[in-house]
């Protein structure tokens, strides 16, 4: 979302049209003497911007100058980056002032231009008296009070048109500055949570109406107020709470339901579960689109190690805010020492020395049933029957003279008796081609069948 619009850059060109001789030449003078550098942002803020009760077709403009300011001047223009509705130095105003603006100049372009001793920027804004209604009122938290919640709900009132622009609110450390939360809202919305840390820092908001689109890239401001706080040391979070498990208790299972107690008129939830604080470090989430379900199933790692749960309460008008929670894990045992605790082990009985997978099995490469650590026949064709050690009858060589036993017409050669044997697993010794019982190396007749040896 976009904060509030008041930009804040280097400006170029002055734009002027009308403005004293003696601004002129302070403004020429000083950019000539001073080393320009660019701000990552300007505190000096428009606080508000009202019609004058007293002074017809005047404005009161309020604001906060850079702590660091030695020179600021007030331009209003027609036009944007315009002065030829006047120039005024305020270095020396107590924080307010009433202008002249013409009656039919709408919307009015207002700047400052702060000047410190190492830099120059502007402060920009835009008022449109047709934009109608009364000024915006913070009705709570009172301005000045002090917080002591962190969530605290910012609540303000508006009786212009409810279809008439947005609300641009911003929740900082200075006025403008939304570096606690920035919320751009439609224009029937009245709240949103501050979310701050009870640290005793100031608190600011600015609350503003501003024409133009959903996106915020492009309206004029108009109704813009302001209220300042200063945070307790401590205090209470009435904003979403874990009820189960307790808040840093450990977590022993390797999914575990959340349950929370949060503001019924939230709409949902963002519920995640990650290794550091950071809301969006996270190995785990789940939405909630619902206000009424406020529990969560979620994966966790047990390692021995935090995890932290992060709960991201959202309204229907866009708001939202977040908490983060620590838990402590168990490490659990690992009782066949592959790695993986038992938890998570689906081979809880791996045997030593064996590498497994992330279940904690062995891996079967040829999906014969037998594991790569126990199978001797490793590469098993798909479908076939084996046995204990994971070998098919086309695998098996008995006598281990590499030519597997249903091919082998010789099964009792071993290599060690026999040496090297030919395509049906035979040694030349155990040939016997007519089958009488004689090997062909004695046989003289090793084609031909017969009972009668020959004489010697």
């Amino acid at each position: 979302m976009k904060t509030l619009r008041t930009n804040q850059k280097f400006t170029k060109e002055l734009g002027m049209k009308s403005m004293t001789a003696r601004l002129f030449l302070k403004l020429i003078c000083i950019c000539i003497a001073s080393t320009l550098s660019i701000k990552v942002f300007a505190q000096s803020q428009f606080l508000s911007i009202t019609p004058d009760p007293v002074t017809p077709n005047n404005l009161i403009v309020h604001w906060q100058a850079d702590p660091q300011a030695t020179l600021l001047y007030l331009f209003l223009g027609s036009y944007p980056d315009g002065a030829d509705l006047g120039g005024y130095d305020i270095t020396n105003q107590p924080g307010s002032i009433s202008v002249p603006v013409p009656a039919n100049v709408d919307p009015v372009h207002l700047m400052i231009y702060t000047y410190t001793p190492t830099s120059f920027f502007t402060t920009k804004t835009t008022y449109s008296p047709s934009l109608g209604g009364s000024p915006v009122s913070i009705i709570s938290p009172t301005d000045g009070s002090t917080l002591t919640d962190k969530l605290t709900t910012l609540n303000w009132d508006w009786t212009g048109s409810s279809n008439n622009g947005f609300f641009q609110v911003t929740i900082g450390s200075a006025p403008g500055v939304g570096d606690i939360a920035s919320y751009f809202l439609a224009p029937g919305e009245r709240f949103a949570p501050m979310n701050i840390a009870l640290d005793g820092s100031p608190v600011h908001v600015t609350v503003a109406t501003t024409t133009g689109s959903s996106d915020g890239d492009t309206g004029i401001t108009h109704h813009l107020t302001s209220a300042a706080y200063s945070s307790a040391t401590s205090g209470t979070d009435s904003g979403t709470q874990p009820t189960s498990p307790p808040v840093g208790s450990t977590l022993t299972d390797i999914n575990v339901a959340f349950q929370w107690a949060a503001d019924s008129s939230a709409s949902s939830f963002e519920v995640s579960i990650g290794f550091s604080p950071d809301a969006g470090s996270y190995y785990a989430m789940e939405t909630i689109n619902h206000p009424s379900i406020t529990q969560a199933t979620l994966p966790v790692v047990l390692d021995g190690n935090p995890s932290y749960l992060t709960i991201k309460t959202i309204w229907a008008n866009g708001a939202s805010y977040t908490r983060t929670y620590e838990y402590q894990t168990i490490l659990p045992p690992d009782t066949d020492g592959d790695g993986v605790h038992d938890l998570l082990d689906q081979c809880p009985n791996t045997p030593p020395g064996a590498e497994v997978e992330a279940d904690g099995c062995v891996p079967d490469q040829d999906s014969d049933g037998v594991s790569d650590f126990l199978d001797l026949c490793p590469n098993t064709e798909p479908g076939a029957t084996v046995d204990s050690n994971g070998c098919s009858p086309a695998q098996l060589d008995t006598d281990g003279d590499g030519v597997p036993d249903v091919n082998d017409q010789c099964p009792n050669t071993t290599p060690e008796q026999y040496g090297e044997v030919d395509a049906d697993g035979c040694h030349p010794d155990q040939k016997d081609a007519d089958g009488d019982g004689l090997a062909d190396y004695l046989d003289p007749y090793p084609l031909q069948y017969s009972t009668m040896c020959p004489a010697h």
